[in-house]
């Protein structure tokens, strides 16, 4: 994946993260400013404000031939420091390698790191995922207790009804 090398070739000094396919320039309050197709090297076609930016701050990604942004991110990236870091998602613990910790950095593979979301100490990471599959069964058995009541009530007035009989006056 080569967004690094996509990063430095245009001298990008925004935030540059990979986020469902996509290469995405952004800042921190709008992660999404440019939105570049990484299987195509297509820029999506930006709203003005965003279009804007791109023309003003990074004139010569706005001209790049799709062809070319494509080679740039079919790039191997090269980085000077691998250091581990630890984030949680569903029931996986993952290792993930970057040159800095903490946000505004990204990951090798260009997940943006929020510090919520990636630990460098494995223990925090255990912790953490134990208690998010504590809060998620808690919710579970709660909605199970819920529904529960409510097929309870709905069953009550099935035995109400398949024991009245219809009248004719």
């Amino acid at each position: 994946m080569g967004w690094n090398a996509f990063k430095k070739h245009f001298g990008i000094t925004h935030i540059v993260q990979i986020r469902e396919r996509q290469l995405l320039i952004g800042s921190p309050y709008i992660s999404d400013l440019v939105s570049i197709n990484i299987d195509t090297g297509i820029i999506k076609k930006p709203e003005p404000y965003h279009d804007r930016f791109l023309r003003e701050n990074y004139p010569n990604v706005s001209a790049a031939m799709p062809s070319e942004i494509k080679a740039l991110l079919d790039a191997e990236d090269t980085f000077a420091e691998s250091i581990p870091v630890y984030t949680y998602e569903g029931l996986r613990i993952s290792t993930k390698y970057c040159e800095e910790v903490g946000y505004p950095n990204v990951t090798h593979d260009g997940a943006l790191m929020f510090d919520n979301t990636f630990l460098m100490d494995i223990d925090d990471v255990v912790a953490w995922a134990k208690s998010e599959r504590g809060y998620r069964l808690e919710n579970l058995r709660e909605s199970i207790t819920e529904r529960s009541k409510e097929l309870d009530k709905l069953l009550g007035t099935l035995r109400l009804l398949d024991q009245e009989e219809i009248v004719f006056e």
